[in-house]
């Protein structure tokens, strides 16, 4: 008896092998139509068969493309019709789920992902989805009839299935196919089925559940909007472990985690404390450079002249708070008395100018920088001149041509800032000031307006100031003690005459110049808790004023 039943055993053994058959009910079912298939595919063909017995059966693609000319008469099983294609073509029939696969005999190298989209609000098959494996060579498919849908000739391995259709929110899994066939179901919902946008972010049903090796595992997809995937995923493995599984879309700023319900939950929960909306900081800064100029020339100049002309014998020429003009300054009011004297003839003549000069000249550069940036962010605001210092020259050794590239220095106003939110509205803030200038090399001529700054003389002269304080949100603060004071003094004289006791006063001339800085910087930081009213409109209203008075600071 037991001989009998064992040779009975392998022999059904061989038979399924042999013809794929599934002890399944629905196989049983008879056609009640006729099939006379002529000049049409066998994908074709099952198409039909699914539609008509309500049974997913799916070809692969190597032997959708096969012609059939068969007939199959009233009332013949489902079960008789795949055997005679398994016997005629060389066939194998497996499972997937819920999914009959036709398939060529004797590949095992390769896994089968099958499965089947659904509406999540009519549970109704989505026909149309296009279905890819992100990280994998494998082509696309579309979901046929009733939302089956099959991928074939799958390397085994783990991989990240997407799931897109217009009109639908994009659904993202994780695929175990490393050492078997899988197959997954997936519900889809409308785009416009979120009656509020809070809702899309961190959503409760957007999790599917599987069974691997007899434990529950949930995979989760996350949305981020304010830091980057990479980051926070970084932050979870170190957190969590092996007992984590995390993939990311960095293209759409998207996590998937995939463990245990506890994992999942301790992980959302993180991720949210991280991934919070970043306020922004208003820093309004006003930013003074202020020179005191005084000018100061005494002294006899002594000039003579031989051909020269003049209107009259005898001149005096006195000048009270007379136009003149200053090298590099500009326009100066000053005061002076000439006398021309004329000796022996009309040709000879000797010109005495005693100077009385002193003139002063204040000169006040004003910024009024006004930056919106993120906690944490450094913003930069930069009022500067770019002059050539010297050039980077690279040799090209094929064709022997030298390229030359400037390089550039930056001198004048820049103002950075780095704002950090503490509790109970405090900021600490990071200020950086810097003031600075070109001084320039003359030329041989010795004019100021052809000096030059580069690699071969001049320099940069600059001040700055660097600090960090601790403000609370809507206060001003008073930032100064950036002074410096420059002396300039000229002597010249008649040689010998200059020297002469008591009366070299007559043959001198002497030019002094007091010049002193101060830096003044006035700063208020505001948080902004609403975007659209990041200005006040009192401040500009008196900005459009201040412009239209000509005022600058």
């Amino acid at each position: 008896m037991i001989k009998r039943n064992l040779i009975l055993l392998i022999i059904f053994f061989i038979c399924y092998n042999s013809y794929g058959q599934f002890n399944s009910p629905k196989l049983k079912n008879k056609i009640t139509y006729e099939l006379n298939l002529q000049d049409i595919t066998l994908g074709e063909t099952l198409n039909i068969i699914s539609q008509e017995s309500d049974i997913a059966i799916l070809p692969s693609d190597e032997i959708k493309d096969i012609p059939l000319d068969i007939y199959f008469p009233v009332n013949t099983k489902l079960e008789d019709i795949l055997n005679a294609f398994i016997n005629l073509y060389n066939l194998k029939l497996s499972k997937s789920g819920e999914i009959f696969i036709l398939s060529k005999r004797g590949n095992n190298s390769s896994y089968i992902f099958s499965g089947r989209v659904q509406s999540e609000s009519s549970g109704k098959g989505l026909e149309g989805v296009k279905i890819t494996l992100v990280n994998s060579f494998s082509p696309s498919v579309l979901s046929a009839y009733n939302g089956n849908f099959i991928l074939n000739d799958i390397d085994p391995a783990v991989y990240i299935v997407q799931f897109e259709k217009e009109g639908y929110s994009t659904v993202t899994d994780i695929i175990d196919l490393t050492e078997k066939n899988n197959s997954l179901n997936i519900s889809m919902k409308r785009k416009n089925d979120f009656s509020n946008k809070k809702d899309i972010f961190y959503p409760e049903k957007n999790f599917h559940k599987n069974i691997i090796n007899g434990e529950e595992v949930i995979t989760e997809n996350i949305y981020l909007y304010n830091n980057s995937c990479e980051e926070i995923k970084k932050l979870l493995v170190e957190t969590f472990g092996n007992s984590l599984k995390i993939s990311t879309l960095p293209k759409k700023n998207l996590l998937i985690l995939s463990g245990k319900e506890e994992i999942i939950k301790s992980s959302k929960s993180l991720i949210q404390d991280l991934d919070r909306d970043i306020e922004q900081i208003r820093v309004d800064a006003q930013i003074l450079d202020v020179t005191d100029n005084l000018f100061e020339s005494l002294g006899f100049n002594w000039i003579y002249s031989n051909g020269g002309n003049l209107n009259g014998s005898n001149e005096w020429t006195t000048s009270l708070l007379g136009n003149s003009s200053l090298m590099g300054l500009g326009n100066i009011y000053s005061s002076s008395i000439a006398i021309s004297k004329q000796f022996n003839s009309g040709n000879d003549i000797l010109n005495l100018g005693i100077n009385l000069l002193e003139s002063t000249q204040d000169l006040v550069v004003s910024a009024r920088p006004s930056i919106l940036v993120l906690d944490g962010v450094e913003g930069s605001f930069k009022v500067t001149e770019e002059v050539i210092v010297g050039e980077k020259r690279e040799e090209n050794d094929n064709n022997d041509r030298v390229i030359s590239t400037p390089i550039f220095k930056e001198a004048g106003i820049i103002l950075k800032v780095t704002p950090t939110i503490r509790k109970d509205g405090w900021i600490i803030l990071k200020v950086v000031i810097e003031v600075s200038n070109f001084k320039l090399k003359n030329s041989k001529d010795d004019s100021q307006e052809s000096g030059t700054y580069n690699s071969e003389g001049g320099s940069k002269v600059g001040r700055s100031l660097e600090t960090t304080i601790k403000i609370r949100d809507g206060e001003t603060i008073f930032i100064g003690g950036l002074k410096k004071a420059t002396v300039h003094n000229l002597n010249s004289q008649i040689p010998f005459f200059g020297t002469l006791p008591m009366i070299n006063l007559f043959f001198k001339n002497q030019n002094i110049s007091h010049e002193i800085t101060d830096i003044y910087v006035k700063m208020r930081v505001n948080i902004v808790n609403n975007e659209k009213e990041s200005f006040e409109k009192d401040e500009i209203h008196q900005r459009a004023k201040d412009i239209i008075n000509r005022k600058i600071y």
